[in-house]
């Protein structure tokens, strides 16, 4: 398995641990309601385990996933600066950097996946 792969893998179970987390919090300190991450967690956990089985479906539903998600973080970090005026500037800052950093994230993954050595191990 390539690096790149490899990476790919690990950042999708970053990402399934968060999901993870946000469902045990909301059971926890919510009262029980259910978390919206309750309906990505499976999508997320067959998306692992078809990167790990070098299915090309995954390849590019996670590539295409990951462009998505580096469009809608970036969007986010410049929107509360927009549209929320009226937050406070440490709450905004805070919001930017969790969603710039989320948008290394998912950008890292969508440029890794284009690789050719990710597409020769999806290829074959």
């Amino acid at each position: 398995m390539p690096h790149s792969v490899l990476f790919v893998a690990l950042m999708v179970i970053l990402f399934i641990g968060l999901f993870t987390l946000e469902i045990s919090d909301s059971l926890v300190r919510h009262h029980g309601q259910i978390a919206r991450s309750v309906f990505f967690l499976p999508a997320a956990i067959l998306l692992l385990r078809g990167i790990l089985l070098r299915r090309r479906w995954a390849w590019m539903i996670t590539r295409g996933l990951s462009a998505l998600g580096a469009a809608l973080y970036g969007s986010v970090s410049i929107a509360v600066w927009i549209f929320f005026s009226h937050l406070q500037v440490g709450l905004k800052i805070w919001l930017s950097a969790v969603s710039v950093g989320l948008l290394a994230l998912t950008f890292s993954v969508f440029v890794t996946l284009g690789r050719s050595q990710a597409r020769a191990y999806f290829r074959s």
